[in-house]
């Protein structure tokens, strides 16, 4: 059975995609204290890295990318377990 029929019905059902760039932990403190024009630091092994996630679930990963003045993601990894 391929992957489109097992999906079946559930093929058209909108679901939520998110790119995540790194993360970083604060103190609530730091977070309170945050302004408009302020930069935030990611861990460097995170430049142009991206994990992609559906319906909060992670199953790819891929590299940001800029081209036509818009942001686009390149997978490189597709996680088949997800």
């Amino acid at each position: 059975m391929t992957p489109m029929e097992e999906v079946g019905r559930f093929a058209e059902t909108p679901i939520e995609l998110k790119a995540e760039m790194g993360r970083r932990k604060m103190r609530v403190k730091e977070i309170l204290e945050l302004k408009a024009g302020n930069l935030l630091i990611l861990p460097s092994g995170s430049a142009g890295k991206v994990e992609l996630f559906a319906a909060d679930v992670p199953f790819a990963r891929g590299e940001l990318m800029a081209r036509g003045g818009k942001l686009k993601i390149r997978i490189t990894e597709w996680d088949h377990a997800a």
